[in-house]
């Protein structure tokens, strides 16, 4: 758990279509994870544009409900694992809501001449991602 002194900033993401929850791992997950520097990604990379085609392939039942609940999707690099769920929450305990954390070092190894490939990765992963953010929040919404 993620706690933070700046909730409205956390929640104010949640405000963004989730096709723009995504981007490099604010401070604070950083912090969390041990990772002190800022990732820079390539310019050649094609992984953005492979994690948003693996979004938009998802189905639309799961996105929506998880909408309202994910803060965003985060790269960084040394995570330790491919992808880690995590969930924020201010200093009085009030959750704020969810994050995935993509090591973007890890999936950098996912070659393939097919972009498919990598994105249906990535897709799998973002599915994965997004029932333990629905898991997550279970006690929360059968509230």
């Amino acid at each position: 758990m993620i706690r933070t002194d700046t909730p409205a900033l956390w929640r104010a993401m949640r405000a963004l279509p989730l096709a723009c929850r995504f981007g490099a791992a604010p401070p604070e997950l950083r912090a969390r994870h041990g990772v002190a520097a800022q990732p820079v990604m390539p310019p050649d990379d094609r992984f953005l544009d492979d994690l948003h085609a693996a979004l938009a392939g998802l189905p639309d039942a799961l996105t929506a409900r998880v909408d309202p609940l994910l803060l965003g999707v985060f790269y960084l690099d040394g995570l330790g694992s491919c992808l880690v769920t995590d969930v924020v929450a201010a200093h009085d305990g009030a959750l704020v809501g969810s994050l995935i954390a993509i090591d973007e070092n890890a999936l950098r190894d996912v070659r393939t001449e097919r972009a498919s490939m990598r994105r249906a990765a990535l897709q799998y992963l973002l599915t994965e991602a997004f029932d333990q953010v629905l898991a997550s929040w279970r006690p929360a919404l059968e509230a």
